[in-house]
């Protein structure tokens, strides 16, 4: 394999409670990019030397889990492209992970949601309404771009991990209250259960996370 993938700890865009994101950092030819795995970690339990998180609980075997999954899905992206016998960049394999040329965004999504409640206003949908969709898209815009430095996430890295960093950043980050970032939840599952509707995504991650992904309901 002609292309190296590594990990490493940005400890300057640490958040506000002190944990710092892991980096992707992929090389190729002497061509580099990086992208935010959208992990949050304390410094103190990152392993350098190894690449991974320390600890034996099961959230970091979740974490370091998601970690090996990353480098085989940029070694398979690679070995496809290299396939097809045709030259490449660091940036094709770049662009395939982002999803760029097919899969959806969230914001996409959402975006999309809230068109369909413009159309709407008067008869099932209230102007009240679509305003707190279009502040949740601002919110979670934000949030993307705080945490991976992009401005969609795809579809498919909408996770646990990725919930659990969003309620973080809406209780202690913009000091919201449980019952209004539960609001942001709401609109966020339906975001993704137009997804699965629209055969975008086949299960919705609010289904594993714990008690908020059940208050929420499928509304």
């Amino acid at each position: 394999m002609r292309i190296t993938v590594n990990f490493s700890l940005k400890k300057s865009k640490s958040r506000t409670d002190g944990k710092c994101p892991i980096y992707l950092r992929c090389t190729m030819h002497g061509q580099r990019f990086e992208l935010s795995t959208g992990i949050f970690i304390d410094p103190v339990i990152w392993n350098e030397e190894k690449q991974q998180v320390k600890g034996r609980t099961e959230e970091i075997k979740i974490l370091n889990s998601r970690l090996d999954k990353t480098v085989s899905r940029v070694q398979d992206i690679y070995n496809q492209l290299e396939s097809k016998g045709e030259p490449f960049s660091a940036m094709h394999v770049k662009n395939k992970l982002l999803g760029v040329n097919g899969e959806k965004g969230v914001l996409e999504i959402l975006d999309t949601l809230i068109n369909g409640i413009e159309g709407r206003i008067g008869n099932d949908y209230s102007e009240g309404t679509l305003k707190h969709y279009k502040t949740t898209y601002s919110r979670l815009s934000e949030f993307i771009k705080i945490n991976f430095g992009r401005t969609d996430l795809l579809l498919s890295m909408i996770d646990f991990n990725f919930l659990n960093s969003f309620d973080l950043y809406l209780k202690t980050d913009l000091w919201l209250k449980p019952n209004t970032a539960l609001t942001y939840h709401k609109h966020l599952k339906k975001v993704l259960n137009t997804a699965i509707a629209m055969n975008l995504l086949s299960v919705n991650p609010y289904n594993s996370f714990g008690s908020i992904g059940k208050v929420v309901g499928n509304k």
